[in-house]
């Protein structure tokens, strides 16, 4: 029976849902946040599941279910004290996560591990009639979570896209979801504490954004940041976007055409500069007189593509 309240009605609009977070990759972008840098990594987490939480709430979701994974690496007696340290900071996080009641499995770390387990369980759970509404964390574009929204579509469920700073385009383009954003709600939650006992007050360590491009020029199998990788594939998206097949011109215009095309985070404008700097001087891209020529080598381009791209096992869906 429905309750009434002074003669009216009362509909319940709680609606049945789960929780599907990539924690490597919010966790991630909520520690390195230069307004929540300074926090304990247990403080960030604790912000992030709240902030979540909120999110569910706002859009009236009883969550059924939360979803999370950590990839770990193989430990031996070969890793290094840094592997080792890195797991078990991992580890930490994972127990953390499970007092949410979140499940944490755990997978062997190779390139989108995580990502492939967590979509995995996700689709597993919304396969049951009572779910509607699946919240997805990432701030992540990778073809897990857009083969993840188009299957959960498929069985007429909601989809909530929540990112750190931004909703990556590729997923939000394939429908018309409520989006929201975590990074200013963990920054008031953790102003909200008390000022952190052992603040970090060295300097958030810098990535070297350049030294990844080398490698990758001179290796594109080598191992580098994930972040510097994703990077690296969008600026030859958006060179192509920028010249479409044949321009020339000056250094400046190529630098302001090719960030204009720029979707998400960049690298910092001097690292920016640089990398189109390195780009323009490799001769299969193009060829510098007085202006700037395109060269568009359809080869190059694709050897490129083909290093980017997930190998054959990764391709397999879940």
């Amino acid at each position: 029976m429905f309750p009434f309240k002074r003669g009216l009605l009362i509909v319940d609009t709680i609606t049945k849902g789960i929780l599907v977070v990539d924690a490597e990759n919010m966790i991630s972008l909520a520690h390195t946040d230069e307004r929540t840098w300074r926090y304990p990594i247990q403080n960030v987490v604790r912000a992030t599941l709240i902030a979540l939480e909120r999110v569910a709430n706002r859009y009236h979701t009883d969550v059924q279910w939360r979803i999370a994974a950590f990839a770990f690496p193989r430990l031996n007696q070969e890793n290094t004290r840094h592997t080792r340290d890195a797991a078990i900071r991992t580890l930490n996080i994972s127990l953390q996560m499970e007092t949410w009641g979140y499940m944490v499995p755990t997978v062997n770390q190779k390139k989108d591990a995580a990502d492939e387990m967590i979509t995995r369980m996700a689709l597993a759970f919304l396969e049951y009639w009572r779910i509607k509404v699946c919240i997805l964390a990432t701030q992540d574009s990778g073809r897990h979570f857009t083969q993840f929204i188009k299957a959960a579509l498929k069985q007429a469920k909601n989809i909530h896209l929540v990112g750190h700073t931004y909703v990556p385009e590729a997923l939000s383009s394939l429908g018309n979801f409520h989006q929201s954003l975590l990074g200013e709600e963990i920054a008031q939650i953790l102003e909200q504490e008390k000022p952190p006992a052992h603040p970090r007050t060295a300097t958030v360590p810098r990535k070297n954004f350049i030294r990844d491009l080398r490698i990758f020029l001179k290796n594109p199998y080598a191992r580098i940041d994930s972040e510097h990788r994703r990077w690296i594939e969008q600026v030859f998206i958006c060179i192509e976007k920028f010249t479409q097949g044949s321009w020339n011109g000056t250094f400046s215009e190529l630098l302001h055409g090719v960030k204009a095309q720029w979707q998400g985070p960049a690298p910092p404008q001097e690292e920016f500069r640089e990398m189109i700097g390195i780009l323009t001087n490799i001769p299969e891209l193009f060829r510098a007189k007085s202006i700037l020529n395109y060269e568009n080598n359809p080869d190059f381009i694709d050897g490129l593509r083909e290093a980017l791209a997930p190998s054959p096992s990764e391709q397999e869906r879940p």
